[in-house]
C-alpha cells in the first residue's frame, strides 16, 4: 500500500526528532503550524498555546535569551535566507530548556515573510558540554597548584602538552 505525497510527508514530520514550526516575521513571530512534536516538546497543548501565548513563538523565548537571539537572527538574514540557532525556551511547566533552530524565511503569495524551522532540544548536550567544561577548569586549577611537572601525550597525533611547570623547571 503506497502513502499519497501529503500522508508521506506528513508521517516523516511527525517522526523528526523534536518539532516543526512555521511563524510568520513580525513582532510576536506569530505561529502559523506546530507539530505534535513542537506541543509535546514545550509541553503544550494546542488550545493552549493559543489562549496562554497568543500563539506568539516569541512569548516561549527564555527572556534573556530574546534580544540576543533576534539579533543574531537578523545578522544571518543579512547573509542570506537561512538561520541555525542555539538559544533557550520555557516550557509550560517552567523548565528551560535549550534547543537548536533551523530554519528558512520564505515570502508567501502575499509577500509576508515566514520562517519553516526545525527546533531540536539540545538541552542534555548543552549540560555535558557545561560539565565538560567545568571539568577542565578543576583540572587546569589543579595544574596550576601542583609543583609536579604535568604532562599529556596524544600519540596519535605526535603532540605533548606539558604543564605551565614545565617551563619554571625546566625553561622554555
Amino acid at each position: 500500500m503506497a502513502l499519497d505525497g501529503v500522508k508521506y510527508l506528513q508521517t516523516i514530520v511527525d517522526n523528526v526528532p523534536g518539532g516543526v514550526f512555521c511563524c510568520r516575521y513580525d513582532e510576536p513571530l506569530t505561529l502559523l503550524h506546530v507539530t505534535d512534536g513542537f506541543l509535546r516538546m514545550l509541553g503544550y497543548a494546542r488550545e493552549e498555546l493559543e489562549r496562554e501565548k497568543r500563539n506568539s513563538f516569541r512569548a516561549l523565548f527564555f527572556p534573556p535569551d530574546v534580544e540576543p537571539t533576534l539579533s543574531e537572527v537578523r545578522m544571518q538574514l543579512a547573509l542570506g535566507d537561512t538561520k541555525e540557532i542555539e538559544y533557550r525556551l520555557v516550557r509550560r511547566d517552567g523548565c528551560v530548556i535549550w534547543v537548536l533552530d533551523k530554519g528558512q524565511l520564505m515570502r508567501d503569495e502575499a509577500g509576508g515573510e515566514i520562517f519553516y524551522c526545525i527546533l531540536v532540544d539540545i538541552t542534555r548536550q548543552k549540560q555535558a558540554q557545561e560539565e565538560l567544561n567545568q571539568t577542565a577548569q578543576r583540572m587546569r586549577i589543579l595544574m596550576e597548584q601542583t609543583d609536579d611537572v604535568i604532562f599529556e601525550w596524544d600519540v596519535s597525533k605526535w603532540e605533548l602538552t606539558v604543564s605551565s611547570m614545565w617551563t619554571r623547571k625546566f625553561g622554555p
